[in-house]
C-alpha cells in the first residue's frame, strides 16, 4: 500500500499515538514537494454557534505559530472544508464557517515543515527533518489541544430557594399559631376573672390570693397580671 501510494502521489504517511493527546498525529512526507506535513483532527464542541466553536479552538492555539493551517468540517458533509491560515482566523474567526449551514463536526490543525534531502542522519537529512517536524508540532500544537467537555450544570437558585422554609431557624416557625391564640385568650380571661374576684373579695373581706387563675397549658401568666393581683390585695 505504501509503495503504491509513493509511486502514485510521491507521499509516505504514518500515524503516531501519543498518550494524553486528543487524537492521532498523522505525519505525511511529500517527496515531490519536499515537505513534511503534520496534522491532527480535533472534535468540535457539541454546543454553541459555529463561530463560538472556532473561538474555542483559537483559545487553545494562542502559542501556535501563524503558519499553522486550520480546516473546519461540517456535520454530514463530504470533501474538504474551509481551510485558512491561523493568522487570518485569529483576525476573522468567521472565515472557517463561511458558507456552512450545518454544525461544525471537527477541525484539522496542520503545519508544514521543510524536508531534508540528504541520506542517512544528520543536519538536512530526511530522517532528522521528519523528527524535527514531529517534535515541533507536538510542542506548538499537540500539547495545547484539549478535548471539549460539557460544562457542569448550574444549580437553580430559584428552585432551591423556593424549597427552603423562610422561617427556618426562627422560633416562630416551630410554634402552632392556634396555641398562641388560645394562650392570649386564656390570659385575657384570667385577667378579667381575677379583677372581678378582687373587687368582690375587697368588699366581702375574702382572701383574694386563694382564687385560682385560669391558664392555657404550661404558659405562665404574665407579670402584669400578677402585679394587678398584688394591687388588689
Amino acid at each position: 500500500h505504501q509503495v503504491a501510494r509513493l509511486a502514485g502521489s510521491g507521499r509516505l504517511s504514518g500515524r503516531i499515538r501519543i498518550p494524553g493527546a486528543v487524537g492521532l498525529l498523522e505525519v505525511v512526507a511529500d517527496l515531490r514537494a519536499s515537505q513534511v506535513i503534520c496534522h491532527m483532527d480535533v472534535e468540535a464542541p457539541r454546543e454553541g454557534r459555529p463561530v463560538t466553536r472556532v473561538k474555542w479552538l483559537l483559545r487553545q492555539l494562542r502559542r501556535a505559530p501563524d503558519s499553522v493551517r486550520l480546516e473546519a468540517f461540517a456535520s454530514h458533509s463530504r470533501g474538504p472544508g474551509n481551510s485558512e491560515l491561523l493568522r487570518d482566523v485569529r483576525v476573522t474567526p468567521s472565515l472557517l464557517v463561511a458558507g456552512h449551514r450545518r454544525e461544525l463536526r471537527s477541525f484539522r490543525v496542520a503545519a508544514i515543515y521543510p524536508m531534508g534531502s540528504k541520506r542517512g542522519i544528520g543536519r538536512n537529512s530526511f530522517i532528522d527533518s521528519v523528527l524535527t517536524a514531529v517534535d515541533s508540532f507536538h510542542r506548538d500544537v499537540v500539547k495545547e489541544l484539549k478535548a471539549w467537555s460539557a460544562p457542569a450544570p448550574r444549580k437553580d437558585n430559584a428552585t432551591s430557594g423556593a424549597s427552603e422554609d423562610p422561617l427556618a431557624g426562627s422560633s416562630m416557625g416551630t410554634e402552632d399559631p392556634r396555641e398562641g391564640c388560645l394562650q392570649a385568650r386564656a390570659i385575657d380571661t384570667a385577667g378579667s376573672s381575677i379583677s372581678s374576684t378582687a373587687e368582690q373579695g375587697a368588699g366581702a373581706g375574702h382572701d383574694v390570693a386563694q382564687v385560682p387563675a385560669q391558664r392555657c397549658g404550661p404558659t405562665p401568666i404574665p407579670e402584669a397580671v400578677d402585679a394587678e393581683v398584688a394591687a388588689a390585695q
